[in-house]
C-alpha cells in the first residue's frame, strides 16, 4: 500500500488522460461506426450499442469497479455526488469505446504488442501517462525509480489495490497508444491536393486597385424617383424567393398521460420476486443494492415514527437485522426492504472540529498530520487553541472549531458517520471530500433506537 501511495497524488492527472481518451473515443466512433438504436427489449437492458445489449447490471457493475479504482487513485474515503456522476459517465464512454473504437482497431489492425508495451513502460520514449506518474519536480523521471516502483506493483498479489491499480495503468497505456495509431491513420488520411494548393497561393498573392463613389440611397428624397405599377410586377417576378414565408399552422390538441399498465406491473413485481429471494441470502445489503436497485443504498438510521411508510416504519422497529419487507409499491416502484442494522444512537449531537485541508489532493499526508494533532490532544492539548490556529474550516475556527448540535443528515456522510457513532469527548480523525477531520463530541442527546434499512426498488416501466 505504501508503494500505491508515492504515485498516488499523481491520480489525477491519470484520470484526466483516461477521460480525455474515452471522451474522443466516444466522439469518432458516433462519426465512423452505423450506430444502434436505442431500446429497451428488457426489463435490464438499457441500450443498444451497435448491435450490442447492455444491460443495467452489467453498467452498474463497471461503475463500482471504477469507483473503487477513483478511490485508490485519490486516497479518499468517499467521493462526492459530483464525482460519482463523472465516474459513472466516464464509465459510459468506457463502454462505447471498447464496442464501437475496438471494432475500428480490430478491422484496420491496430493494436499494442507485448514488445511495445515493454517499450512504452520502460524504454528511452516512455507513454506519457508513465512520464506524469513518475516525473519529479523538474519533470525528469528516475528510470530506476520507476523500475522498482512498478516491480514492486507487479508483484503485488492478485486481488490487492496495488495490483489492480498496476493493471489499469498497464489498459489505459494501451488504449492511449491505439488512439495515437488512429489518429495518425485519420491525420495522413486527410491532405491538400496540388491543384488546391496553387489555388489558395494565387488567390492570397492576386492584388488589385480599384476606385469606388459610394452615394447613400436614403439620401434621395422620393420625390425624385418616379416607379410604376409594371416595374414593381416585374421586380416581383424577378425576386419572388425574397418573399417567400413559412407555412404556419394553428394547432388543438389534448395530452395523455402515459401510465403503466397492469401487465407492466406485473412484470416488475415478478422481477423483485427473484431478486428478494437473493436478497435474503445475502451478507454485503450495500453492494447488492447498488448493484441491483433503481435506487443507491442509503445508509441513515430512522427513528420510529421517521419513515413515511407507515407499515414500513412498523415493521421496521418490530423486526430483527436480516428481516424483509415486501415486496411492495411505492412512487410508481416496487420495492424490498431489508433490516441492515439496529442500533442506539442519539437524535442529535454536538461536536468540534479541526479541518486540515490537503495541498495538492494529498489525503495522505493531511491525515498523517491529522493523526499526529489527534494525539497531541488526546495528550492533553487545548482543542479550543489548535482550532483557531490550524483549523481550515475559519467559520468554527473562531468558536473553537465548535459546531454546535446537529442531526445526522446535516453533514456528510463520513463526517456524520463519526461523530454519531464516538463516543462523548472521544478524539477521532475521519477523511471527507474537504479533507482529515479532527473530531470530539461533546453534546449526545439521549439514546434511542434507529434501524438502518437496505431498500431494492425496480421502477415500474411502460
Amino acid at each position: 500500500m505504501a508503494t500505491l501511495q508515492k504515485i498516488r497524488s499523481r491520480g489525477g492527472i491519470l484520470v484526466a488522460i483516461v477521460i480525455g481518451t474515452a471522451l474522443f473515443a466516444f466522439i469518432v466512433g458516433d462519426l465512423f461506426s452505423s450506430g444502434g438504436s436505442i431500446s429497451r427489449s428488457s426489463q435490464s437492458e438499457i441500450a443498444v450499442i451497435a448491435d450490442e445489449s447492455i444491460s443495467i447490471t452489467q453498467f452498474q457493475k463497471r461503475v463500482k469497479h471504477n469507483e473503487n479504482l477513483a478511490l485508490q487513485m485519490s486516497g479518499r474515503s468517499a467521493l462526492t455526488v459530483e464525482q460519482q456522476e463523472s465516474v459513472r459517465e466516464n464509465t459510459w464512454q468506457e463502454i462505447v469505446q471498447e464496442i464501437v473504437m475496438d471494432k475500428e482497431y480490430n478491422n484496420l489492425g491496430i493494436d499494442v504488442s507485448s514488445d511495445e508495451l515493454f517499450k512504452l513502460i520502460y524504454g528511452n520514449n516512455p507513454s506519457p501517462i508513465i512520464t506524469q506518474l513518475f516525473q519529479d519536480e523538474n519533470g525528469m523521471v528516475d528510470k530506476t525509480r520507476v523500475l522498482s516502483i512498478i516491480k514492486q506493483l507487479i508483484d503485488a498479489p492478485d486481488g490487492t489495490p496495488e495490483k489492480a491499480y498496476w493493471l489499469n495503468i498497464e489498459e489505459q497505456i494501451k488504449t492511449s497508444r491505439k488512439l495515437e495509431k488512429y489518429n495518425e491513420l485519420l491525420q495522413k488520411s486527410l491532405y491538400t491536393t496540388k491543384a488546391r494548393a496553387k489555388q489558395i497561393f494565387e488567390s492570397s498573392a492576386r492584388k488589385v486597385d480599384f476606385s469606388y463613389v459610394v452615394k447613400k440611397y436614403n439620401t434621395i428624397p422620393d420625390s425624385l424617383v418616379s416607379i410604376n405599377k409594371s416595374e414593381i410586377n416585374d421586380y416581383y417576378n424577378s425576386n419572388k424567393h425574397l418573399f417567400q414565408q413559412e407555412e404556419t399552422r394553428k394547432i388543438q390538441y389534448v395530452t395523455f398521460n402515459v401510465e403503466p399498465s397492469e401487465k407492466d406491473r406485473a412484470v416488475t413485481k415478478k422481477e423483485i420476486e427473484k431478486l428478494k429471494k437473493e436478497f435474503n441470502s445475502i451478507v454485503d445489503n450495500k453492494n447488492f443494492v447498488d448493484i441491483n436497485s433503481d435506487i443507491k443504498f442509503n445508509s441513515y438510521f430512522f427513528k420510529k415514527g421517521e419513515n413515511t411508510n407507515e407499515e414500513l416504519d412498523k415493521f421496521m422497529f418490530s423486526a430483527k437485522k436480516g428481516d424483509i419487507f415486501g415486496p411492495y409499491e411505492e412512487e410508481n416502484s416496487f420495492k424490498v426492504a431489508k433490516v441492515n442494522d439496529i442500533k442506539m444512537l442519539p437524535d442529535s449531537v454536538r461536536a468540534r472540529h479541526i479541518l486540515i485541508q490537503p495541498i495538492n489532493q494529498d489525503y495522505n499526508t493531511a491525515k498523517v498530520k491529522a493523526d499526529s494533532l489527534a494525539n497531541v490532544l488526546r495528550k492533553g492539548a487545548n482543542f479550543d487553541k489548535m482550532a483557531r490556529e490550524m483549523s481550515a474550516d475559519k467559520q468554527s475556527a473562531i468558536n473553537g472549531g465548535d459546531l454546535g448540535w446537529f442531526r445526522a443528515q446535516k453533514m456528510v456522510q463520513a463526517f456524520s458517520e463519526a461523530c454519531f457513532s464516538a463516543k462523548k469527548n472521544e478524539i477521532k480523525v475521519v477523511l471527507t471530500q474537504f479533507g482529515a477531520h479532527i473530531i470530539q463530541v461533546t453534546g449526545k442527546a439521549k439514546l434511542e433506537k434507529k434501524v438502518q434499512i437496505a431498500i431494492v426498488a425496480n421502477d415500474i416501466i411502460t
